[in-house]
């Protein structure tokens, strides 16, 4: 069962995403992710707790050294900007994604498509 802090915050994203993703410019969303990010952090322990258990694991650490807690905060920081992210593609149409998108070797892409094969497509 999640959290009360978990479930507010679950409410206010898909409040966001409903009402005001087409409206704010992504600088704007990222910006505000941070501070967000931050709140998300210091509010819910439980979750801290475990992503500071699972990172002292991943980097062969102690759970209460400082690159630990930095990593931590840096992963809940990047969790806010994907979440900032996702909300603001909600809005995007078909040409908002080809206006942004700058397609190197499409002719590759086609050629197996055609061959209708299945096509792994990996971007970077």
């Amino acid at each position: 069962m999640p959290d009360a802090g978990s479930t507010a915050i679950a409410r206010l994203l898909t409040f966001l995403d409903r009402t005001t993703s087409r409206d704010i410019p992504l600088s704007v969303a990222n910006a505000v992710s941070l501070p967000v990010a931050d709140a998300v952090h210091a509010l819910l322990p439980g979750k801290r707790e475990i992503a500071l258990r699972n990172y002292a694991r991943v980097l062969g650490r102690p759970v209460d050294d400082p690159l630990v807690a930095r990593t931590v905060r840096e992963c809940f920081r990047h969790y806010g900007r994907y979440a900032a992210e996702i909300l603001h593609l909600q809005g995007w149409g078909t040409e908002d994604v080809l206006d942004r998108v700058d397609v190197d070797g499409a002719e590759y892409l086609d050629e197996a498509a055609a061959q209708a094969r299945g096509v792994i497509f990996v971007s970077g």
